[in-house]
């Protein structure tokens, strides 16, 4: 992944001052962040580049495509994943991944949606596009009509990063999870990877297309 520096001010956005979630004020958020980079002006005026959001689902089938999309309502949380990117590897401009997530049907229950690979840009982080993120997939989630949603987080970081990351990473994502009204059910170890995960659920709004 292309490396981007940092910004220094924090623009962290409270849950209270989220406004409604579109693709349009998604992409906007990311936008005005991303304004403060030199990169980012090269890649949008003098390359002609413009964020995007696009959409895989499941099953992966040989040559299937990223497809973009500029409507929340064409979006849904059955096996698929989201991600906002910005380039083209096929041209001077490279590709980079500015937020990635995936959500999948619980098998056999149509009910649950479970969350998983939700991730920002490690330079672009603190400054509230992680909650605006998770805001935005719990209404996919919600359009979906899923009732409920699941997701894991390691409680004993052991992946590689930096110091911080380690220090931080699951705190904040926990954080996060509280924030948004998830509930943990429970602690286990997970005997395949030798962590220890709590479980989080949430209960989702009931909502109409």
């Amino acid at each position: 992944m292309r490396e981007i520096m940092p910004i220094e001010n924090d623009d962290r956005t409270k849950e209270s001052e989220l406004t409604p979630i579109s693709v349009g004020t998604l992409l906007t958020a990311f936008d005005r962040v991303l304004s403060g980079f030199s990169w980012y002006e090269r890649y949008t005026e003098t390359g002609g580049y413009a964020l995007k959001l696009q959409q895989r689902t499941f099953p992966f089938k040989h040559g299937s495509s990223w497809i973009e999309k500029s409507n929340i309502n064409d979006l849904t949380a059955y096996s698929t994943t989201l991600r906002i990117v910005i380039g083209d590897d096929r041209s001077d401009y490279p590709m980079i991944i500015l937020a990635h997530s995936s959500m999948q049907q619980l098998p056999s229950c149509c009910a649950m949606v479970v969350f998983s690979g939700a991730r920002i840009h490690e330079d672009i982080r603190g400054k509230g596009l992680g909650k605006l993120w998770h805001q935005f997939r719990l209404r996919v989630a919600e359009l979906s009509k899923y009732t409920v949603a699941i997701c894991t987080i390691i409680t004993n970081p052991r992946w590689v990063g930096t110091k911080k990351e380690h220090e931080q990473g699951f705190t904040f994502q926990e954080q996060l999870l509280r924030g948004f009204g998830w509930t943990e059910n429970r602690h286990i170890y997970n005997k395949n990877s030798g962590n220890n995960v709590a479980l989080f659920t949430k209960i989702l709004t009931p909502s109409e297309r």
